[in-house]
C-alpha cells in the first residue's frame, strides 16, 4: 500500500515537473496581437511591439484612388498596407490583371500568394537593393485593392504577418 502510494505520488510530482519544463520552454508567439479593421473585412497578427496608425482618406472614392492607409511599426521598419479603390481587381489576381493600372510591375519578379480559400495575391520582389527578397503581397477584395509594403527591417515580418491575414 505504501509502494503504492508513493508511486502514485512520484508520478504526481513527475508530471507536475513535466508541465513546468513544458511552459517554461514552449516557443513564444511570435505574431502575439491581432489587427482587425471591420470597416475592410480584414484581421492580421503582428509582433507585440509593433503599433497601428490609421490614416483614413477623406476624399472621394476615385479609381485608382488610395481609400486607406494603415502603418504597423516598431523602432526598426514598419509595414504599410495601402487600400486604393480598384473595381477591377479580382480576388484571383495575376499579374496580366494589373498590367493596364500598374504597368511598372512587368519587370518585377512576383509570384502567386494564396490568401484565402478561393484568393490568389501576388508576393513581389520589388526592392532592388534587397534581391530575391518578397517586399509586397497584394490582394483584392470587394472593389478593393490591398497592397501590404515592407519598409526598413519591416522586411523580416512581412511574410510572417501576411501568412496570418484572414478576410471576414
Amino acid at each position: 500500500m505504501i509502494a503504492r502510494r508513493t508511486a502514485i505520488v512520484s508520478f504526481i510530482l513527475l508530471a507536475a515537473l513535466a508541465l513546468i519544463a513544458w511552459l517554461a520552454l514552449r516557443p513564444q508567439n511570435p505574431l502575439p496581437q491581432t489587427y482587425r479593421n471591420s470597416t475592410y473585412g480584414i484581421s492580421l497578427r503582428l509582433p507585440a511591439d509593433y503599433t497601428v496608425t490609421e490614416q483614413p482618406n477623406t476624399n472621394p472614392p476615385q479609381e485608382n484612388g488610395i481609400a486607406d492607409i494603415i502603418e504597423f511599426a516598431d523602432k526598426n521598419g514598419s509595414l504599410q498596407l495601402a487600400i486604393s479603390y480598384a473595381s477591377y481587381a479580382s480576388p484571383v489576381l495575376t499579374t496580366e490583371s494589373l498590367l493596364s493600372n500598374y504597368p511598372y510591375i512587368s519587370g518585377i519578379q512576383i509570384q502567386p500568394f494564396p490568401i484565402a480559400s478561393g484568393e490568389t495575391g501576388l508576393a513581389l520582389d520589388d526592392d532592388r537593393s534587397r534581391p530575391s527578397q518578397i517586399s509586397d503581397v497584394w490582394f483584392a477584395r470587394n472593389g478593393y485593392l490591398y497592397q501590404l509594403t515592407a519598409f526598413g527591417d519591416g522586411f523580416r515580418e512581412l511574410m510572417p504577418v501576411a501568412r496570418t491575414i484572414i478576410l471576414n
